[in-house]
This record gives C-alpha cells, sequence and structure tokens, in this order.
C-alpha cells in the first residue's frame, strides 16, 4: 500500500464522519439553578388546582391563595419569572396546520385571547423576583405542564400575578 493511500485511510479514522441528513440539533438547555430557586421545587402532586382560565374567574381583586395548572409560555431572561397559560389553548402547530418554529409564543391566536388565558408567575426573594433565569431550570421548557400554589392577585388593568410558593413540573 503506497503512502497516500494510508494516509487517506488515517485520515477517514481520524475525522468522524456524520451521515444523517437531519440538521443538527442544539444542545438541551440545562439552566444553572441556585438554593434560593430550589426551595420552589417540590415533587409532591399539588391537589385542587385549577386551569388558568378558571382562576381568573373565581379569583377576584385581593390577593387570593390559589393552586393552578397550565402550560409555560415565556420567561423572562434575568428573572425568576415566566408566563404560564391555560392548557386549553393549543400552541401554534401543535394541530399539525402550520410548521412554527416557536409554537410557545401562540401568536395564531388573538391577543385579547391570550391575555385571558396568562398570568406572570414570579418566584421571589422579599418583594422582588430573584435574578436569574428559570429556562432549562428544574425541567421547565416553552410548553411544559406546570403546576403552581401561590398568591394570585390581578391589578386593575386586568393583568394577573401569581407569586408562586411551590411549583411542581410532572
Amino acid at each position: 500500500m503506497n503512502v497516500c493511500a494510508q494516509l487517506f485511510l488515517l485520515a477517514l479514522c481520524v475525522v468522524p464522519i456524520s451521515c444523517s441528513d437531519e440538521p443538527e440539533r442544539p444542545a438541551s438547555k440545562q439552566a444553572a439553578s441556585s438554593p434560593a430557586v430550589d426551595a420552589y421545587f417540590g415533587s409532591a402532586a399539588l391537589d385542587g388546582a385549577v386551569g388558568v382560565l378558571d382562576a381568573r374567574t373565581t379569583a377576584g381583586a385581593a390577593a387570593t391563595e390559589l393552586t393552578v395548572r397550565g402550560r409555560v409560555k415565556d420567561f423572562v431572561d434575568g428573572a425568576a419569572v415566566f408566563t404560564l397559560i391555560d392548557a386549553s389553548l393549543k400552541a401554534c402547530g401543535e394541530d399539525g396546520e402550520d410548521d412554527c418554529k416557536t409554537p410557545w409564543d401562540y401568536c395564531c391566536h388573538d391577543p385579547a385571547e391570550i391575555a385571558k388565558a396568562t398570568v406572570t408567575v414570579e418566584l421571589r426573594e422579599g418583594a422582588t423576583p430573584i435574578a436569574t433565569s428559570l429556562d432549562g431550570v428544574h425541567g421547565l421548557a416553552h410548553l411544559k405542564p406546570v403546576t403552581v400554589h401561590g398568591t394570585w392577585s390581578t391589578d386593575a388593568h386586568g393583568n394577573a400575578t401569581l407569586v408562586a410558593r411551590t411549583i411542581q413540573v410532572p
């Protein structure tokens, strides 16, 4: 075997070969957590949960203790805050009708419908949200089902906030 053939065979052994036509998928995001954030996550099921739409109907303007279930819609970068949306709303592309690259934005729905079906969930240290992003923490991800127990309040403009005490991610 000549030297060129030997070098070619050696190169084949050293260079990785990919036979897949599929595009490379990004590695799944695993965000760093902290003891302050970890304290909010429990493994025990939270009983008596209602959907976001039902919570909006039953909760008054005054702060109310509630357990709410839904799916993660959005995260706030740099803050322990995410939006929870009622599970009855289908994410864009979920029914197979369109090829949506960001189905968690629910842009295929009327913005007023989205506003009525969402609540902002905050993990606080004192009166302010903890300064860390939650995307990937304890399995939180876009469209992931989540149950949150905490204090629900609605402001004069109809914006709902759920200050979390416990979060359960199945």
